[in-house]
């Protein structure tokens, strides 16, 4: 891929120039001016070079005058691209100088890729002529263009003076054109000391010949370790990414990618390394290798696919649940219909659906809370009792200083596969105890409380200080749907329940706890 080197001061000329010729398969480096191209050009030398005139610093005509008179420059191509200086007479004074090509802008895309072209294979060919010195009229041609550039450039008019009084003297514009190479080498120390990614420059070898401030940090060693053990002790010899990086990078030039390397206390990790090749100001090639450690990058991504496959999991979990739980309605209401009497009036067909709503409701807060909760399987129980509390007090229209209710459950969570049976139990009884234990506005209380001892077993309590049980009470056998379902899913739990009178109805419900959370059945 031939290297072209465009000089121009201007940016948008630059991006121009830049997307043409890499449009057409070459390689481009910049330069807003002819100090640069001269330090960029004796750095890596291009295979063209193409400039503006009009330019700060060192203009185009003085940049091709020092170019023409340098041994390492003298027969790579030269063309003027230019807008300011259209007359024949400047280009003449070019071609005298040793331009190879004279463009006057604009030009049509086509025609200047076709002159860029026929430069470079006459260069290829040997067929380009040597630059003679200027014959001596010339001297009247470059005083009227040096008139004309301070007059355009009127505050650059002493630097300017000096640089033209001086073209003769080559060693002049030596000294500048190395006064220039080492401040750019300064720009390029500063920038290689204080960069946030770490760098090496190297040889193709994998000897190391500089690390900058952050690699010695990446690696846990300072430069003169990393200079020592070179690039075998700082690559993992064991990546299998390692030969086909080589491999691409001697092929192309560059390779951009992860390889595994090695701190100095022999742990590996990930990093994202660019490297390329180069060829010093000596012609003498060169890498650069740049790092960025991304293991917390990559231990982010193990974190964020975890996620992705626990939303996954839980997803279909809830399906599951869901699906689970409109079937427990769906029964709920079959069992209801079963055992109520076909005569019911309207307002105990009402009172039905109150209660099928609060059951259907005491279902409903458990997901909501798992869904607020960060556990995806538990929810704080003492929690969700007080949510239900309040839930059936609002549905039966209760005040709350008419009865007090209790809650006695603290730090203690439960799984989504006990809160709802559970939570649907509790409903029942405290449904049961705000329509029968205190007749005629009473005042009461109602205490509600769940342990957890050493063998596992959670033991739950409702009790209230009402009028009690009747005495010809048994659970499951009287005409309450409400108890019968209690009996039904204190079986699912796997426990047991005992109930009696004690200053008021009281029932005792005691459940095994297995370690995951989920019921021992």
């Amino acid at each position: 891929m031939k290297r072209i080197l465009v000089a121009d001061d201007i940016e948008e000329n630059l991006y121009l120039l830049r997307a043409l010729l890499e449009g057409h398969g070459y390689s481009v480096e910049q330069a807003a001016n002819g100090s640069e191209a001269l330090v960029s050009a004796l750095a890596v030398l291009p295979d063209l070079i193409i400039t503006d005139i009009l330019m700060p610093v060192i203009d185009g005509f003085t940049l091709c005058r020092i170019w023409k008179s340098d041994r390492r420059l003298l027969r790579i191509p030269f063309i003027f691209y230019t807008a300011t200086y259209t007359d024949p007479l400047d280009e003449q004074l070019a071609i005298d100088m040793g331009a190879d090509a004279f463009i006057i802008k604009p030009t049509e895309p086509e025609d200047f890729l076709k002159r860029v072209e026929d430069v470079l294979v006459l260069s290829e060919q040997g067929k380009l002529s040597v630059p003679k010195k200027p014959r001596a009229g010339d001297e009247t041609i470059l005083k009227n263009y040096n008139e004309a550039l301070i007059r355009k450039l009127e505050h650059k008019m002493l630097v300017l003076e000096k640089a033209n009084r001086d073209l003769e003297s080559e060693m002049l514009a030596r000294d500048r054109a190395e006064k220039a190479l080492w401040e750019s080498e300064q720009r390029y120390r500063s920038l290689f000391e204080n960069s946030m990614d770490g760098v090496l420059l190297t040889e193709p070898n994998g000897s190391i010949l500089s690390a900058n401030p952050e690699a010695c940090r990446i690696f846990g060693r300072t430069e003169e370790e990393i200079i020592r053990i070179g690039r075998n002790g700082v690559v993992d010899q064991n990546d299998t990414a390692l030969h086909e990086a080589l491999t691409e990078r001697d092929r192309t030039g560059r390779f951009t990618g992860e390889l595994t390397l090695l701190r100095s206390d022999g742990s590996r990790f990930p990093c994202e390394v660019s490297s390329a090749m180069f060829r010093d100001s000596d012609g003498n090639l060169k890498t650069s290798m740049v790092l960025r450690d991304i293991t917390e990058r990559k231990n982010n991504e193990r974190t964020l696919i975890a996620a992705l496959q626990e939303k996954n999991t839980l997803i279909k979990e809830i399906h599951h649940r869901v699906k689970n739980n409109m079937q427990v309605i769906s029964s709920m209401i079959n069992l209801q219909l079963q055992t109520e009497n076909e005569t019911m009036t309207a307002g105990e067909v009402i009172g039905i659906s109150m209660d099928l709503q609060n059951r259907i409701r005491s279902m409903a807060i458990v997901h909501d809370m798992l869904y607020r909760s960060q556990s995806f399987s538990r929810i704080d129980f003492s929690e969700y009792l007080q949510t239900l509390v309040n839930s059936l007090f609002h549905a039966f229209g209760t005040d709350s200083d008419q009865i007090a209710v209790r809650i006695e459950a603290a730090d203690q969570t439960v799984s989504i596969t006990t809160a709802i049976p559970l939570g649907m139990i509790i409903n029942e009884l405290l449904t049961n105890a705000l329509k029968h234990a205190f007749p005629s506005g009473k005042k009461g209380e109602i205490g509600i409380s769940m342990t957890l001892d050493n063998d596992n077993v959670h033991t739950l309590t409702v009790r209230d200080n009402g009028i009690g049980l009747p005495g010809n009470f048994t659970l499951g056998k009287n005409d309450s749907f409400g108890m019968l379902l209690v009996s039904i899913l204190v079986e699912e739990l796997g426990g047991t329940i005992e109930y009696s009178n004690n200053g008021g109805a009281v029932f005792t419900i005691g459940f095994k706890r297995t370690d995951d959370g989920e019921i021992d059945t």
